[in-house]
């Protein structure tokens, strides 16, 4: 479930193309424009993002990959219209049963409500629980669940996220996530569930309730599985009279615990992980700390190559997907659902959880196998928003793995880090040409038309190196930090001598 409802599907979308196969951005025209949406999608400016995956299809109209990134652009940007025909055109387009399709039908949800189109949105949903079949692509079979919709009440968005229950044996159905999404962070103010309880007589209940434990406030109860029409209208009435928000409880799922057998539709932990769950709950944190420390604790196993995975994504996309499936997706089949969940449970934390979290996320994945589960630390604060937690961030900046080196940097240069800007920098001095096409790609982001782009050949890249190298040499004591105002690095205008 996510925290910030607000395009953060769309985020985990777009890196999971980048990252993970798919159709790679080559180096020319086309890819510039769509690593620039990306960019801008990441920064949250919607508009801007989708005159860019605009101009990339118009330069490649057949290109999955831009006309996807257009659609979830166009929703946040409040184009759903627009959003819908990039849908429905894709759905005539990529191969019935592929991983293309359920990312549409996924997305297709949302916009279709926000269109009033309620049927053809209940289509979408029976569509994606056809996909989780037994012939249906991974990512639906693992996945929890989706949104159904976002609701604007006054100042508010309340996102929906509803989950897959084909057995009728998840304890929590739908939950509605009320925001405030003005200002620099979003900030949760009300959280409701629809909760499977169990009836005095026996029987399966159902209730609509707020808050944990002694908190706990029961809005409305039914004896049978509501209609989600039926939540739906209840929830928007207890949100609309009582707007103020109460503190939001955290309810992502946690891993079963290292000395428990795992319930229904967990999976079971192999010894290594038992025993990283178990130094996660000895350190006493509280529930939200935990909860990040233990999903964590699971992806300390994973053993993937991820700059690797990168790397053939821009040179080969045919190996990048036979390596992603052979490599991550039969040898983790619970990677992706699990790094999922570790995203919107850093989300929904509380500052003081993340930060505890954070500073003893060394004594749970320390020696981790592999950099897999410190790049999906740094996404999903890069996800989260808000203050960046520096002292972990700068710790990635000094991983052994490039993708984690570059992306650490990239946060720090953004939050007005020197250090950040220096460190990607570095790197080009010692990448290969395929590196510093992924470096320039962070450089233009922190500086612009600072620097022209890096080409795609061993040569040109090689001279795009010893430029750009010449120019941090005359430039780096000048250049300035200017915020969330555009590019974040900018060079001043030199004072002319007297």
């Amino acid at each position: 479930m996510t925290f910030r409802w607000r395009g953060a599907w769309g985020l985990v979308l777009l890196a999971a193309a980048c990252a993970h196969g798919g159709e790679p951005e080559a180096p020319d025209a086309y890819g510039a424009k769509v690593a620039e949406g990306r960019a801008l999608f990441g920064k949250r400016q919607f508009a801007a993002a989708l005159e860019q995956f605009r101009g990339a299809i118009g330069l490649k109209p057949e290109a999955v990959p831009a006309r996807l990134f257009a659609g979830v652009s166009a929703y946040w940007a409040g184009e759903a219209e627009e959003s819908l025909s990039y849908f429905d055109g894709l759905l005539k387009q990529v191969p019935p049963g592929s991983k293309e399709e359920w990312q549409v039908q996924v997305q297709r949800v949302a916009v279709c409500h926000q269109l009033d189109q309620a049927e053809e949105a209940i289509k979408s949903i029976k569509r994606m629980y056809a996909l989780r079949g037994p012939e249906g692509p991974e990512e639906a079979r693992e996945a929890q669940g989706f949104t159904r919709e976002h609701v604007y009440l006054e100042e508010f968005r309340v996102g929906v996220w509803e989950v897959f229950d084909e057995h009728g044996e998840k304890d929590k159905l739908w939950t509605f996530l009320m925001v405030n999404p003005h200002g620099a962070e979003e900030k949760v103010v009300r959280t409701l569930d629809v909760r499977l309880q169990a009836r005095a007589g026996g029987g399966p209940a159902y209730a609509l309730a707020e808050g944990e434990g002694a908190q706990q406030v029961t809005h409305a109860r039914w004896d049978r599985k509501p209609a989600y029409t039926e939540v739906r209208k209840k929830a928007l009435e207890v949100l609309a009279a009582k707007p103020e928000p109460a503190a939001a409880p955290n309810t992502a799922e946690v891993p079963a615990a290292p000395d428990e057998e795992p319930e229904a539709g967990q999976r079971a932990y192999t010894p290594a992980e038992k025993g990283r769950l178990a130094k996660a709950v000895a350190l006493g944190l509280e529930r939200g700390a935990t909860r990040i420390l233990q999903l964590s604790a699971c992806l300390a196993e994973v053993e993937y190559d991820l700059t690797k995975a990168v790397r053939l994504s821009l040179a080969d996309p045919k190996a990048a997907r036979t390596y992603e499936k052979d490599e991550l997706l039969t040898k983790y089949p619970h990677a992706r659902s699990e790094a999922a969940l570790l995203v919107q449970a850093v989300a929904r934390a509380k500052p003081e959880d993340l930060d505890a979290a954070l500073e003893h996320a060394g004594k749970v994945i320390g020696e981790a196998k592999g950099a897999y589960v410190q790049f999906v630390l740094l996404t999903a604060v890069n996800t989260r928003g808000g203050k960046l937690p520096k002292p972990f961030v700068a710790a990635c900046a000094e991983s052994d793995d490039f993708m984690v080196r570059r992306t650490a940097a990239l946060m720090l240069g953004r939050g007005g880090d020197r250090l950040g800007l220096k460190a990607l920098f570095d790197e080009v001095a010692k990448a290969d040409p395929i590196g510093l096409q992924l470096l320039g790609y962070a450089l233009d982001e922190l500086l612009g038309e600072a620097l022209t782009p890096c080409p795609g050949e061993a040569e040109g890249a090689a001279k795009w190196r010893a430029e750009t190298l010449r120019w941090w040499a005359k430039h780096s004591e000048r250049i300035v930090y200017a915020g969330g105002a555009g590019v974040p690095w900018i060079l001043p205008p030199a004072v002319p001598e007297p």
